[in-house]
């Protein structure tokens, strides 16, 4: 059966697969290869998963929220949110964000990947903030 073209786009996924477990980012997959709730794939919630628990301090979430939580579109970058345990000031959040970014091209290759910081707990009243927190999926607590 070939899923390439049209009729691959009017497939509907979602009414045929479960929801995987709470607290899981991996579940039933699509013919592209990528989880239920989000386009990505195992190996790259893997490679967020292990990047993150090397560069972040213990405690940290790093949530995915943009286009890669909707099933609807197509293509997209990587847009990841991280939540670190403590308060900090803007070099440590660079410091964060860089630690992280390397671990990412050391395990995933070069892809486009935005990384923004937001301390829980904390008022912040950056629009990307507030739609990260709304629509984020947890990858990964160190």
């Amino acid at each position: 059966m070939n899923l390439a073209g049209p009729a691959a786009d009017d497939f509907e996924w979602r009414s045929l697969l479960m929801a995987p477990p709470a607290g899981r980012a991996s579940g039933p997959r699509s013919p592209a290869g990528y989880t239920d709730l989000m386009r990505l794939t195992d190996a790259e919630v893997a490679g967020i998963a292990g990047a993150a628990r090397e560069a972040l301090p213990p405690g940290s979430r790093v949530l995915l929220f943009g286009s890669r939580t909707d099933d609807s579109r197509r293509g997209g970058d990587i847009d990841l949110l991280i939540e670190p345990p403590t308060a900090g000031d803007a070099a440590q959040d660079l410091a964060l964000c860089n630690r992280l970014a390397v671990g990412l091209y050391r395990r995933m290759g070069e892809r486009r990947i935005d990384i923004v910081v937001a301390r829980p707990g904390t008022e912040d009243d950056r629009l990307v903030i507030a739609e990260a927190r709304r629509q984020g999926i947890e990858l990964v607590q160190t």
